[in-house]
């Protein structure tokens, strides 16, 4: 059983690394920063903190051939790491972990698998490092338990009955890194960090997952390549159900629609299947997609998360060994990332991002850095077994981070419903702004802010966010004159920030109406000339009219509420039987156009 499946990989042809297999760059990271992994082997990794209650920046905590390695933060803000200590284990050849507070008291505890070739009391399958609530990531010896079977390759945690209790699912009888079609067994918690002795899950078949695949059940049912086993929440399982794809090397369970429901991504020779979960412990049909080029495909582990700001779930895969010969690994260990389209479906791989170590054995993500509030941009972690060639691997594991530098750039276009508009009617004016990416890889997620501004001011127009990478202001404007138009989208720690072009808004002056009479109140009595101006001018129009009589008798009066007088007196009242024109000319003023109006008046 001490064999890779993956090593009976047919030799391939060695093939450049190309930065895309899909043509597009959706996503990027840093070169890889190499720890050794404080013994030999670097076999799976968890990141997480080991201190109390957690924090922002994770820790890594690392199986390997010796033992558990932690490595702590080093809180530069660089994604640096300081390597702690290695922990024994009292097995050998420690395989699987999981970090969890097992016992409530704050303390993130650790869980290991160990491949013994023999049993106990020589060698457990598991062993469990309690810790020592000193605050500064440091763990107890380990105290172990039987898992069942040899070779434990490994191991899930979660709360299977109403006690609240974490339990264990552990895998046995393995091959070294995978643990295809392994027997299952499990251990409930006592609640204090100590568990029972096994029992077998004897319809279960390794490898294996926990998760609530009956959305809003609140039951932890678990997956394995035996089919879905719903759980009952006492820690029994219902037989299998679902067919899970042949082969599967690994399965990850994850969101990667919006539905809220699980779905299963297992790890397969040459790809990535995913089913998506029905929210009723139901499934779909599998489709593969490859990881890479042909040569390059060798999958084993899946680590899901949005690499680039787009909110859809991405799927980094660990290529276990990029070429294999009768040797072992002629070629390095690389992660490879398939860009999700939010619906479950994926497009073509992007990498291959290399660990630059050999014998790849898991990934994991998280955001390492202080670049970025939490949760900030996740990073790549991934594992390899050897530094150096397999056939001759006798030295340090390799524990590998990438760091996230995806930024995508964004240009912002601003068009206007119309370029001129008057003060006081309707409709208003409708800005859109569309932001886009480059090549239109990451677009813009909807809620980004966008800003809306007249430079003439400065004044702010509209301060929203963005749906379908569009955001609109609707608008009216308070003064006449051409108004310079910007709008800006902030940017986030995905997207560079940029100015649209500026749009020349012609503003024009409220509409303004003049009607003019002329009235008597007996016959030969003076003539009184009025005149009313209307406009949408909040307030009514200021300024004056001039009343003209027959072209001449020019004269001024300002405007009271809207409305002008003059009264005509002799000698400039015509005799009694004269038709007369009055025009009165209201001349404006700065937010209100002029305007004019006439009539004819019989003298009497």
């Amino acid at each position: 059983m001490r064999f890779s499946v993956l090593v009976l990989t047919l030799l391939c042809l060695v093939l450049t690394a190309v930065p895309s297999f899909g043509g597009k760059a959706a996503v990027s990271f840093d070169a890889a920063v190499n720890y050794p992994s404080g013994a030999f082997g670097g076999n799976s990794v968890v990141a997480t903190s080991v201190l109390q209650d957690g924090g922002p920046w994770p820790d890594l905590v690392v199986a390997t051939n010796a033992g558990v390695s932690v490595f702590l933060n080093d809180q530069s803000g660089d994604g640096g790491y300081i390597y702690s200590n290695t922990y024994p284990t009292g097995g050998s050849f420690s395989s699987s972990v999981a970090v969890v507070d097992l016992n409530g008291d704050g303390f993130p505890d650790i869980v290991v698998t160990n491949e013994c070739l023999s049993g106990p009391p020589s060698c457990y399958g598991i062993s469990v490092l309690m810790n020592d609530q000193l605050g500064d990531g440091g763990f107890l010896p380990a105290v172990n338990y039987d898992s069942g079977g040899l070779e434990s390759g490994q191991v899930v945690v979660g709360v299977l009955t109403s006690t609240g209790n974490q339990d264990l699912i552990v895998a046995s009888n393995c091959q070294l890194y995978t643990c295809v079609d392994g027997t299952v067994t499990e251990l409930l918690g006592n609640g204090d960090g100590t568990f029972q002795a096994y029992s077998t899950l004897s319809d279960a078949k390794a490898p294996i997952a926990l998760g609530v695949m009956r959305t809003g059940s609140g039951l932890l049912d678990l997956v394995t390549s035996a089919g879905v086993m719903l759980g009952n929440g006492d820690g029994t399982f219902q037989a299998p159900s679902e067919s899970i794809v042949p082969g599967a090397l690994s399965i990850t369970l994850a969101q990667t629609t919006g539905s809220g429901n699980l779905d299963l991504l297992a790890a397969v020779p040459k790809g990535v299947s995913v089913q998506l979960g029905n929210g009723d412990g139901t499934i779909g049909s599998s489709t593969v997609y490859k990881t890479g080029p042909e040569t390059d495909m060798n999958p084993l582990a899946i680590a899901v998360a949005d690499f680039n700001g787009d909110n859809n779930p991405d799927l980094a895969v660990l290529d276990q060994c990029l070429d294999y010969g009768h040797i072992g690994c002629l070629q390095g260990s690389q992660i490879y990332v398939l860009p999700g389209n939010g619906n479950g479906t994926f497009q073509p791989a992007v990498g291959p991002f290399y660990l630059h170590g050999f014998q790849g054995t898991s990934v994991a993500e998280a955001n390492t850095t202080q670049r970025q509030t939490p949760p900030g941009k996740p990073d790549l972690i991934g594992t390899a077994a050897c530094a150096v060639n397999v056939s001759s691997c006798a030295t340090n594991g390799v524990v590998a981070v990438l760091l996230n530098n995806f930024t995508v750039s964004t240009t912002t276009t601003l068009v206007p419903s119309a370029i001129s508009w008057t003060l006081g009617t309707t409709p208003l004016v409708t800005f859109t702004a569309t932001v886009s990416t480059l090549n239109g890889v990451s677009p813009v997620p909807d809620g980004s802010s966008v800003t809306f501004t007249d430079s003439v001011g400065p004044t702010t127009l509209c301060a929203t966010t963005t749906v379908s990478q569009i955001a609109t202001c609707t608008t009216g404007f308070t003064a006449p004159g051409t108004q310079a138009i910007v709008a800006t989208y902030a940017g986030d720690i995905w997207h560079t920030s940029s100015h649209s072009n500026v749009v020349e808004e012609k503003v024009n002056k409220y509409v303004s109406a003049t009607t003019v009479t002329a009235t008597q109140t007996a016959p030969g009595a003076p003539v009184m000339l009025t005149a009313t101006v209307t406009s949408g001018q909040p307030g009514g129009p200021q300024g004056s009219v001039y009343f003209n009589v027959n072209g001449k008798f020019d004269h001024s009066e300002p405007l009271v509420s809207g409305v002008a007088t003059y009264t005509l007196t002799k000698p400039q009242q015509p005799t009694a039987g004269t038709l007369i024109t009055v025009t009165a000319e209201y001349q404006g003023e700065t937010p209100t156009a002029p305007s004019n109006g006439s009539t004819t008046y019989t003298v009497q």
